[in-house]
């Protein structure tokens, strides 16, 4: 297992390492004649050479063709598992010297144990699905600030036993790539579930509590990755398969709605309870690149290198590739955010600030033109920067924010900087359902209160921190945002 970077390896020995992966490699470049077992073996050693600069720690396994397999860990913790079936968060260690050492925690999920296809004599593979890495929260080392206080993380993993503490746990990665299954996936969706509902209802029971607050994702992460067994115009909609996991996205509504119902039996009579998502959702059919865009009209230029990039691309500091500054007036990255080259704030800016507005109107008139090729309209509406943000970073904001209409969404490699085939292409992928550069009128979120609420309000997910400190009497600083509580 692979783990994050050892500022203790021996530069020496690590440069040697990637000289010889880099051997490695040229050897399988031109060694035609070579079968595919060696070239499997081949492709492993240099894995493994380039993890020199890594701290790593080995997991033995043991398969039982057919029925599962054991692994077994550095520290000689034993895992059994059975196909489909996530392991617990199991403990590994990665040993940076004699004395440092990180522990982290990893499920693994066995896929397949090695069978013979009926079409076969030959034992096929046997795949071994393995989770991000991730902080063991009962003991972190100093720097990684996953709780505030420090000690907060370690004291739920103690009461409550191991939890995940990446940001984003949920498999929607591996389901947008094709490596999970949509069952798997599910069933992991319900381990975090229950392990928040775990913790949750712990710190409920508890008279120590003032202000309690928990966030469940399952039903975001669930109709990203599932959005396409209920959208028929999806390009991955498969009818088959919609009848068995049609039902998801209402179930994970469903569960949350089991749970408001256990919060308000487990809490004190006078305990206030807002209920709050912060955006709804819309399939995503077609993905628009904007940078396609700009280029049709004249406002941005690229080089015949020009082409689609991968995430890690972005590692190796591959980012507008082949863009001719000096003649490109704007820009598109992120989630549906566009940017002026703007004079004297870009590096190569050659907009002049007399000039901009009017090149921010001519690519607002080419967006609110757009067409699909069934005439369809694709952007619901433009918005200016200057008029969604405030405050001491507002500077840093898009010049433009596109709202687009539903089944659209920005595409995959406008979020990179990088240009499609076309403007506006199918999105292939299983992340079949989205929020993100959909016009906000389209995906409104919802809001439950136990308290009354202001009848003149229009309630907005800016409004929700001046709503609960007006409980208690205060206010903060933000700049948007008023209460929307009966007073």
């Amino acid at each position: 297992l692979t783990g994050p970077k050892n500022p203790l390896a021996d530069p020496d020995a690590v440069r040697s390492a990637l000289k010889a992966a880099d051997v490695e490699k040229y050897k399988r470049g031109v060694s035609y004649e070579w079968p595919a077992l060696r070239r499997r073996v081949s492709e492993t050693e240099e894995r493994l050479l380039r993890n020199a600069s890594r701290a790593v720690t080995t997991v033995k396994a043991q398969v039982q063709r057919g029925a599962g397999v054991q692994l077994t860990t550095a520290e000689g913790v034993r895992v059994g598992l059975a196909v489909g079936v996530w392991s617990d968060l199991i403990p590994v260690v990665f040993r940076m010297s004699p004395v440092a050492k990180l522990h982290g925690r990893v499920r693994f999920l066995l896929q397949s144990p090695s069978v013979v296809p009926s079409s076969s004599g030959a034992w096929s593979p046997m795949r071994l699905f393995i989770s991000p890495v991730q902080f063991d929260p009962a003991a972190l080392p100093p720097n990684a600030e996953i709780a505030s206080p420090m000690e907060f993380a370690g004291e739920l993993a103690r009461v409550n036993g191991p939890f995940e503490t990446l940001g984003w746990p949920e498999m929607t990665n591996p389901v947008k790539d094709d490596v999970l299954a949509d069952r798997d996936f599910l069933s992991h969706l319900d381990i975090l579930r229950r392990g928040r509902e775990t913790r949750l209802m712990e710190r409920l029971a508890r008279s120590d509590w003032d202000c309690l607050f928990a966030m469940f994702s399952e039903p975001d992460r669930v109709q990203h990755a599932l959005y396409r067994h209920v959208d028929k115009e999806s390009p991955r909609h498969d009818p088959a398969a919609a009848v068995e996991f049609g039902g998801e996205i209402d179930r994970a509504y469903l569960e949350m709605d089991r749970l408001v119902g256990e919060v308000m039996k487990a809490a004190p009579k006078d305990t206030r309870i807002l209920v709050v998502s912060d955006h709804g959702f819309a399939p995503f059919r077609r993905g628009v690149n904007l940078n396609n865009l700009l280029c049709s009209i004249g406002l941005q230029f690229r080089g015949g290198n020009a082409g689609p990039l991968s995430v890690g691309a972005l590692e190796g500091g591959k980012f507008f590739t082949d863009v001719r500054w000096e003649e490109t007036k704007a820009y598109a990255m992120g989630l549906g955010n566009l940017y002026l080259n703007l004079e004297g704030r870009e590096a190569q800016g050659c907009v002049k600030a007399a000039d901009a507005e009017a090149v921010l109107a001519e690519i607002e008139a080419a967006l609110m033109a757009l067409r699909d090729t069934n005439g369809a309209k694709v952007v619901r509406r433009v918005y200016r920067g200057k008029d969604l943000f405030h405050g001491a970073r507002a500077k840093e904001a898009p010049d433009l924010v596109v709202g687009f209409e539903w089944g659209y969404r920005v595409s995959w490699q406008t979020c990179l900087g990088s240009v499609d085939d076309d403007i506006i292409t199918d999105n292939t992928q299983r992340w079949s359902g989205d929020h993100c550069s959909v016009d906000p009128e389209l995906v409104p979120g919802i809001l439950f209160s136990s308290m009354p609420l202001d009848p003149a309000a229009q309630p907005n997910v800016v409004d929700v921190n001046p709503s609960i400190l007006s409980i208690y009497g205060a206010s903060g600083p933000e700049p948007d945002g008023k209460s929307f509580l009966a007073k």
